[in-house]
């Protein structure tokens, strides 16, 4: 009896910290096997971006690009004349995954994982000069709060895109 009340105290104490830091997962950046040579630009433009569902995460992305960007040394320009256009994608796709119910909080979970991809490309030659692709978990969107439970049921997260973490990550694979 100690023994499974110990154990639910422990489980009462720690899943909040569980859940916390499962929000904080890595980002995960895959980026063009060369680095991008800045130097060889020196002004870029937006071209061709599908803008995202949510307008301030639209304008998120497009300010922490610009930024990114002018670190570089590169400048804004109108597409017809800049060095480099630049565009950019959103896609989310979901994944489930099945926990001990004995270990985990949640039983099985649904969760979504948001994928951020920018693409540099030269605008004489028409080739992508550079491109990266930033990946992260962005919400728990549906569990199973028990072993005996035998549906998901949804919840009230919020998507985390991680916006400014995300560009950071991925211009940080552009510089090595």
């Amino acid at each position: 009896m100690k023994h499974t009340a110990r154990a639910r105290l422990a489980t009462l104490v720690l899943w909040p910290a569980f859940v916390l830091l499962g929000g904080c997962s890595a980002i995960q950046v895959s980026a063009s096997e060369e680095p991008f040579r800045a130097e060889d630009y020196a002004t870029y433009a937006f071209w061709n971006v599908e803008p995202a569902e949510i307008v301030e995460l639209d304008t998120e992305i497009r300010g922490a690009v610009e930024d990114e960007l002018e670190e570089l040394g590169l400048s804004s320009a109108e597409a017809a004349e800049a060095d480099l256009l630049v565009t950019y994608r959103l896609s989310v796709e979901s994944r489930q995954r099945v926990n001990d119910p004995y270990f985990e909080y949640y039983a099985a979970e649904e969760y979504e994982v948001g994928y951020l991809t920018v693409e540099l490309r030269d605008r004489s030659s028409g080739e992508v000069a550079w491109s990266g692709t930033g990946t992260s978990e962005l919400r728990l969107s549906r569990v199973m709060r028990g072993s005996l439970d035998t549906k998901l049921t949804p919840t009230d997260e919020d998507r985390d895109w991680r916006v400014a973490e995300k560009v950071a990550a991925i211009f940080e694979r552009a510089r090595e």
